[in-house]
């Protein structure tokens, strides 16, 4: 991945707004010098697994010669047109080296964490679906639902901006989650890292309410194993911001 080419994205600035919230779940029962890895690391899985739940497995859906097309801008994706065009533009200049080519996932974590801001595109359709995810408690360590920085580095508990290609699903302390590659130096220690999707019981859609992680784009359990096996095995992810928070970034590694 090393030789695919760069663009970076640079996002405008966003009001903030103050919400408060409480979160339980793997994360709480750790021990505070615990890192991102000793939680999310691979278990046993439960005897009595969902069909939907197939460990290991990162097979995309079928491979097509040629690269799915982004549909129009909709500003009913909550994704701004500038965030779109430039992942639209990135997934044209690199889409060969994705091999789950039907799906793509954008993130704004500009947004407060009640809004629905884990995008998932579904380019054989034009279809998009929203969904509400956490973000780092590092990042967050006021609990305001809104990002005040990001890290790369491990322990920091906090989300890390950048591209990434989704991997293989696992079983750990978090039930089925999806590996994350990240393609970006604000990300490239992602998968050291373990920052992974899984579900939470603190990601609640009904209630409209997300918690933090320790750095995991977590989504509500209800939910994330069909959205899991739609983009693993190889989907570009982007994880971004509509806001300025504390750097400027470029989601593009050197």
């Amino acid at each position: 991945m090393k030789n695919l080419k760069l663009l970076p994205i640079v996002f405008a600035t966003l009001t903030l707004m103050a919400c408060a919230g409480n979160e339980q779940m793997p994360e709480q029962m750790a021990s505070q010098d615990q890192t991102e890895q000793d939680i999310n690391q691979p278990v046993p899985p439960p005897e009595d697994l969902p069909p939907e739940v197939i460990i290991g497995d990162d097979n995309p859906p079928p491979e097509a010669d040629q690269p799915y097309h982004f549909p129009q801008w909709n500003s009913n994706s909550g994704i701004s047109q500038s965030m779109f065009e430039r992942v639209r533009d990135y997934y044209n200049a690199n889409w060969e080296s994705f091999a789950n080519r039907q799906y793509v996932v954008i993130i704004d974590l500009g947004k407060k964490s009640d809004v629905k801001r884990f995008v998932l595109f579904d380019l054989r359709t034009g279809n998009f679906t929203r969904y509400l995810t956490s973000h780092g408690k590092g990042s967050d360590p006021n609990n305001d639902g809104y990002l005040d920085s990001f890290s790369n580095v491990s322990g920091s508990k906090q989300s890390s901006i950048g591209y990434y290609k989704t991997l293989g699903t696992y079983y750990g302390s978090n039930g089925y989650s999806l590996r994350l590659d990240g393609l970006s130096e604000t990300n490239s220690n992602a998968l050291s890292r373990a920052i992974v999707v899984h579900g939470a019981s603190y990601v609640n859609e009904a209630a409209g309410y997300a918690g933090r992680s320790w750095g995991c784009p977590a989504l509500d359990q209800g939910v994330s194993a069909s959205v899991i096996n739609k983009i693993k095995g190889g989907a570009l992810f982007v994880v971004a911001t509509s806001r300025e928070v504390n750097a400027y970034f470029k989601l593009a590694r050197k």
